[in-house]
């Protein structure tokens, strides 16, 4: 005979499908717990990585900063010299004009290893702050647009410079070399077109050095962005 209600053995499964429920719960808790725990790790160390990133590039950029200057000081120097100054150093000349080719054809990579990797794997999204995110896309695009606007502007004043002028390494005077042939090298230096190349790389110098001092800029302001997380 059936008692009043549910049947003792519908109550019995209605028990057993409760823990069954109670149960898948608590794992699928437990399993949101470790993943927000794994990706909060995560976070925390692309961060670390990226601010370690940023704080080597404004080391980068106060390095070109100062090579810039000495690049267009040097070119101020042999543009006077090439315009009929007084040349009372032919060999101070002639590294000045080596001098004046630095990063003329290479410009030193910034550290974007961790950012691709955040791109890459979509794990950009594991940084919660949407503020922060944003900054640090702009940084980089930025960065990308503006070594590109540099390389853009490259001249052929390095190249040039090259074939005029000895160097025992790339950026020192071949003294030895240029000494037995001072006249006549010289003499090539100032029968060649010089002396527009200056013109032209002392402009992409100046353009340079714009660039460098707004990603400087922007870099310190992600890198104490990164520092307050």
């Amino acid at each position: 005979m059936l008692r009043r209600g549910i049947p003792v053995n519908w109550r019995y499964a209605l028990g057993e499908i409760a823990i069954v429920v109670v149960g898948i719960l608590i794992a699928i808790g437990l399993d949101n717990w470790r993943n927000s725990r794994v990706e909060q790790r995560l976070e925390t160390e692309y961060l670390a990585r990226l601010e370690a990133d940023v704080r080597a590039d404004t080391a980068t950029y106060n390095f070109v900063g100062r090579a810039i200057t000495r690049k267009l000081t040097a070119l101020s120097f042999a543009d006077s010299v090439m315009g009929g100054g007084t040349l009372s150093d032919t060999l101070s000349f002639l590294q000045a004009l080596v001098d004046g080719s630095n990063l003329g054809w290479n410009q030193p990579a910034l550290r974007t290893t961790t950012f691709q990797d955040l791109q890459s794997t979509g794990n950009l999204r594991l940084v919660r702050d949407q503020e922060l995110r944003a900054q640090i896309v702009a940084y980089y695009t930025s960065a990308d647009g503006a070594y590109d606007r540099i390389r853009a502007r490259r001249t052929a004043y390095g190249p040039l410079t090259y074939q005029l002028v000895p160097r025992a390494q790339e950026f020192v005077l071949d003294s030895a070399a240029v000494r037995p042939r001072l006249p006549q090298i010289s003499r090539r230096v100032f029968d060649s077109e010089l002396s527009d190349a200056i013109t032209a790389e002392r402009n992409f110098g100046l353009f340079f050095q714009t660039m460098i001092v707004g990603l400087h800029e922007r870099a310190v302001e992600l890198l104490h962005a990164l520092q307050r997380r």
